[in-house]
């Protein structure tokens, strides 16, 4: 795009409206601003596909499954992280927490929301008992983006088999084992 009057033109919208998308499309890495330039569409490598929004566009575009798949990925490498950490770090209410936690998980339920947030609820106290806060923070978009993932495909057999998981990660934590927790 030439400039912010030719884009307010093209979508019907006032300058203002234009400038501050083109800002927020910006802060999300989708496009380059230059100077007394145009405005591009930068590669798909340099968005920011942590930020929800974009995230949210891959899943209207149909694409959510390609984007799932690489988070998947991600969680594996940040959790083991995560798990390690928290078996060194935790402290002692947040070792009992987990175990609560855990045992609110393990009461049968039919309501796969609320089994959902508290998986994320467990997620998020191991990543905070790791110590690491950016490490915390970067588990926030990846378990939002992926609850979506997990919804269409929970089965009883799965949930069982998460909750063993979540089990042995727990023990692990409460015993100290970081090679374990992970």
């Amino acid at each position: 795009f030439e400039s912010e009057s030719e884009i307010a033109g093209i979508f019907g919208v006032s300058k203002p409206t234009a400038r501050e998308t083109v800002k927020l499309l910006r802060s999300h890495g989708l496009v380059d601003i230059g100077h007394g330039r145009r405005t591009v569409v930068t590669d798909i490598s340099e968005w920011n596909v942590l930020s929800p929004s974009v995230a949210g566009a891959f899943e209207k575009e149909n694409r959510g499954h390609e984007l799932a798949a690489q988070y998947w990925e991600l969680r594996q490498i940040v959790e083991t992280s995560a798990a390690r950490l928290a078996a060194t770090n935790a402290t002692d209410d947040e070792r009992s927490s987990l175990r609560d936690l855990l045992a609110a998980m393990n009461q049968p339920t039919d309501d796969l929301t609320t089994l959902l947030k508290l998986d994320r609820d467990f997620h998020d106290l191991v990543a905070r008992a790791s110590g690491n806060l950016a490490l915390r923070r970067v588990t926030v978009p990846i378990h939002e983006f992926l609850a979506w993932s997990l919804q269409s495909r929970m089965t009883d057999d799965l949930a069982d088999v998460l909750l063993a998981q979540h089990d042995r990660i727990a023990a692990a934590i409460a015993t100290r084992d970081g090679d374990a927790a992970a």
